[in-house]
């Protein structure tokens, strides 16, 4: 096989001198592309474009619409912003502007800016990829950025009742993370650092000498420094403890893996069960899908509902009618944009001292407030395995999307069409935000609060457009259309 031309097999024998003649697949040029507002055939289009067709989407066990295009269209960039549910950042033909550079997603003909996970890719048929202004002046400024044409499943034409239900599996575990130095280890290079400026061998966590010794409490008291207490010592007194004023913590002198406690490994699924079917006079797929994307993070999570359903009759011979509707519902704990960037939670576990345990004696978790930030010992911010696992349990919310359209083709004459098209999209998302009062944190909210909120964003569009195409003698053809 080769690049233009039809893959072959022939069977060889022993001792047979063997030839084979390439034969040019042209067919190809036959395939519609739809470009949106027309449909046309490959051998017509001279902008540049691509596509990417279903038995490929359908391969790719992602849950979003720009991971499918990563790695298999020219011109493409695509960049995974990390975490379960987050929208792949998709470029065309690198920056064009020092502004907005989103593009331009058309569905079953509805314009959608952003939200590309609202879509489930199993429900799609095709996505073409539309990168020259030749092609993409239709869409006028929006389409500036390029245009990504995706069209839903259809039943096939005189094709039986078909119901299909595919499902995948998949684990995440993270691996060769960071191991951070032993408490010890830590405790040494801080005395390093001390011999190499000239400074005396003292410290109030390490003691004083040619070694540091790892103390075997700390205690974090109200308004006043920190203390270090060996065992048995009366400071130590669990009787003593209060979670406000005076928080005792074992250290852990083998070291806390503050990686390991936020990362592991992750467990995600799909299912998707779709109806479809055709006659001479109707078609129509009905599609389901759920998934479920854990997060290799601690408390990070996406759950995404959806159903389709696109059906199209033709009662008469000029007569067209047809729908495309789709809805989707979603909910998450991603990784916010904070987490990017140095002072966010990754790279706090860098710096945060492995001598500090997850809890204090009580079970508590621990938290920096009170304790003053050292070169001898660095207790980082807020405790993250607390952050991560309230904030899936205090933050809810959902996303939803209905994304639709309805049309009436009408042909009063061969090759002369009129088509009407109403195009819906309708938003609604809500939010419920719970933040406790956890003394141990630095900046803590003195009193219980809750907050919630939600609201909606619509949009309507009407398309009115007629088309003629005529073709003489099976060798010229002249295309035109209008469009409102």
């Amino acid at each position: 096989s080769y690049t233009g031309f039809i893959t072959q097999q022939v069977r060889v024998k022993a001792d047979q001198l063997v030839s084979i003649l390439l034969v040019s697949a042209n067919t190809n040029l036959d395939d519609v592309i739809v470009t949106g507002y027309s449909r046309q055939s490959k051998r017509n289009i001279t902008g540049a474009f691509s596509t990417v067709s279903s038995d490929v989407v359908t391969q790719t066990p992602v849950g979003d619409v720009g991971s499918v295009l990563q790695g298999r269209v020219a011109g493409v960039s695509v960049d995974e912003q990390g975490g379960p549910g987050a929208t792949s950042v998709v470029r065309i033909r690198g920056f064009g502007s020092n502004g907005n550079n989103d593009v331009l997603y058309v569905i079953d003909g509805v314009q959608v800016r952003g939200g590309s996970n609202l879509v489930n890719p199993n429900d799609i048929e095709t996505i073409t990829v539309l990168k020259d202004p030749s092609i993409t002046a239709l869409y006028g400024a929006q389409g500036g950025n390029g245009v990504i044409v995706i069209t839903t499943k259809m039943g096939k034409k005189s094709a039986a009742p078909k119901l299909e239900y595919n499902t995948y599996s998949s684990f995440e575990t993270p691996t060769k993370y960071p191991k951070s130095l032993t408490p010890q280890q830590y405790a040494n290079a801080y005395w390093g650092y001390l011999k190499n400026s000239n400074l005396a061998l003292s410290n109030q966590f390490y003691g004083s000498g040619a070694t540091p010794v790892l103390p075997d409490y700390i205690i974090q008291r109200k308004g006043l420094p920190v203390l270090t207490a060996a065992e048995g010592s009366a400071a130590v007194n669990p009787a003593l403890y209060n979670l406000s004023n005076y928080r005792i913590l074992k250290t852990n002198k083998d070291g806390t893996d503050w990686f390991g406690a936020l990362l592991d490994q992750s467990f995600s699924h799909n299912h998707q069960l779709t109806l479809s079917g055709a006659t001479d006079k109707s078609s129509y797929s009905l599609g389901m899908g759920y998934l479920n994307n854990e997060g290799t993070l601690l408390g990070t999570y996406f759950t995404r509902y959806s159903i389709r359903v696109n059906t199209e009759f033709r009662p008469v011979k000029w007569l067209k009618i047809g729908e495309n509707m789709q809805f989707s519902y979603t909910q998450g704990a991603g990784v916010s944009n904070g987490n990017h960037n140095p002072q966010g939670l990754i790279a706090d576990l860098y710096r945060r001292s492995p001598l500090i345990p997850i809890y204090d004696i009580t079970g508590n978790y621990s938290g920096p407030k009170d304790f003053a930030d050292t070169k001898a010992l660095h207790p980082g911010g807020n405790n993250p395995v607390l952050g991560q696992n309230t904030g899936r349990d205090n933050s809810k919310g959902y996303n939803a999307g209905v994304i639709g359209s309805a049309y009436v083709d009408i042909e009063p004459m061969k090759n002369l069409i009129f088509e009407s098209k109403v195009g819906v999209q309708f938003y609604p998302y809500s939010y419920r935000l719970f933040i406790d009062t956890f003394p141990q944190n630095v900046y803590s909210a003195p009193y219980n609060q809750f907050t919630e909120g939600g609201g909606y964003s619509t949009d309507l569009r009407w398309t009115n457009k007629v088309s003629y195409d005529i073709k003489f003698k099976n060798i010229h053809s002249i295309s035109a259309f209008a469009a409102y």
